[in-house]
């Protein structure tokens, strides 16, 4: 004979709260038994059915469905709402581990603001790679279609990409106002954009800015002076990289950005 099981006894077995039971039982999801004092109980087949219910739902697949796929004998019908829902679990873990990334990152450059908030350090970086992209905000009809067209492929600029300017040394008066340089980072998707462009391997000067955006160049051309009377001899060009997990500040009064400035060498007889 069954033994029979309480309503207490599959609350724990399984995990389900009784309340959820109750209401399982209540829109006929799943139809329990009743002794004479008017008390659920269930059988190890009800057990069975449960625990499906539950894998499903923890799949996120709708009451509604459920309720189709318990009253449909069709074995394809229900492998194929697996499918389904491991596609959609398939998706979310994409979507949840980028955005646990970049909630790392955000902590990571966090700590930068704080350790190395207007400071440069030496770093080595290794090769890197930007498509050219044109001007933003757009110049042109056919720099406004270069966006068009990233945005129909799904890549969303500004919240998936690294995004680099290059900025010339003799042109750094024109740094809050002229992006003439624009560039984001290599993907497949968007290789036929525009013109690939290579920060080879080596030592870079790495510099937080952090402050009014207004005091950018000035603040730039001090740390280029200070760089050049440690004896390194630098390129002409800037780097400002502004990567999603570096939208991040504590306050909106201030602009948080990163240059890489390339070393060409050092003048050790300046140490």
């Amino acid at each position: 004979m069954n033994r029979r099981i309480s309503l207490s006894e599959m609350s724990k077995l399984l995990n389900i709260s009784k309340h959820t039971l109750r209401y399982y039982d209540k829109i006929g999801l799943i139809t329990p038994s009743y002794d004479s004092n008017g008390y659920r109980y269930y059988s190890i087949d009800h057990y069975y059915v449960l625990s499906t219910i539950k894998l499903l739902r923890e799949m996120d697949v709708s009451i509604k469905d459920i309720k189709k796929s318990l009253n449909d004998d069709n074995l394809e019908d229900f492998v194929q709402l697996l499918v389904d829902s491991k596609e959609h679990i398939d998706s979310e873990i994409i979507r949840m581990t980028k955005l646990s990334n970049l909630i790392g990152n955000k902590i990571k450059v966090a700590f930068h603001e704080k350790s190395r908030e207007n400071q440069w350090y030496v770093q080595k970086e290794q090769e890197r790679k930007y498509i050219h992209f044109g001007k933003y905000p757009p110049q042109s009809a056919s720099e406004e279609d270069k966006f068009e067209d990233l945005f129909e492929l799904g890549y969303d600029v500004l919240a998936e990409s690294n995004i680099m300017i290059k900025h010339s040394i003799e042109q750094l008066e024109k740094i809050t106002d002229d992006f003439t340089n624009f560039y984001i980072e290599y993907d497949e998707k968007v290789d036929m954009i525009g013109d690939l462009s290579i920060l080879s391997e080596g030592d870079y000067i790495i510099y937080y800015y952090k402050g009014n955006e207004q005091n950018i160049y000035d603040s730039l051309i001090n740390t280029l002076n200070d760089i050049k009377s440690k004896g390194y001899i630098i390129g002409d060009v800037v780097y400002e990289m502004l990567r999603p997990s570096q939208f991040i500040t504590s306050s909106n009064k201030y602009f948080f950005t990163e240059f890489n400035i390339p070393i060409v060498k050092k003048d050790l007889t300046l140490e």
